[in-house]
């Protein structure tokens, strides 16, 4: 990643499809708004319009289906950035981040759930969030890097990406002038309804 943005990446922090679950539930599950109606015939589950629940396995289904949905792996991207915004949303509100012992118990939840590098303990997540406690909801932005667009490599789907304006988005993250960038090319994706 450095080397694409040219953005030092000081620490990093993985979630992997099973760590949905196990935060989904540490929260009580969190609430995304579905468009409409989407069916997944993979799992055979049917998404219904309107707010959806989301906790454990029924989590992890919603935000790994990509089939069905009319922007196939974008929609999935969009998916992942609404669940993971409401559960930012839902940590921020039940006031988790200002209470010590919520906190520990969502740290606890958290370090079961993610890959973390070897200089990232469970004092420096605390740190973090401590530092994070005046966020509000509203301050969370979810976009993804520019493409030029999708193609086919050896029977394999591929997305490409848009050089320009992905080196344009990675100088604003360098800058610290996201704002700035956004006003000027738009890019935020909508996480308050998805498909």
């Amino acid at each position: 990643m450095e080397k694409l943005t040219k953005v030092r990446i000081d620490h990093f922090a993985a979630l992997d499809f099973n760590g949905f679950i196990t935060m989904s539930n540490a929260l009580g599950g969190v609430d995304v708004y579905v468009a409409r109606d989407v069916h997944d015939s993979a799992n055979d589950i049917t998404w219904k319009q309107g707010n959806v629940h989301l906790e454990g396995e029924r989590a992890m289904l919603f935000v790994r289906q990509r089939y069905g949905l009319p922007g196939g792996d974008f929609d999935r991207i969009k998916r992942q950035q609404a669940f993971l915004s409401a559960m930012a949303k839902k940590a921020i509100s039940k006031g988790t981040l200002t209470n010590p012992f919520k906190l520990d118990a969502f740290l606890q939840a958290t370090t079961k759930s993610i890959t973390v590098d070897s200089e990232v303990s469970i004092g420096t997540l605390r740190d973090l969030a401590l530092e994070l406690r005046d966020i509000r909801a509203g301050d969370l932005l979810s976009t993804t890097m520019p493409v030029a667009g999708t193609g086919m490599v050896k029977g394999a789907s591929i997305v490409r990406l848009d050089q320009d304006a992905s080196a344009a988005l990675s100088a604003a993250v360098r800058d610290d002038t996201l704002d700035r960038y956004f006003a000027d090319n738009g890019g935020l994706n909508d996480v308050s309804l998805v498909q």
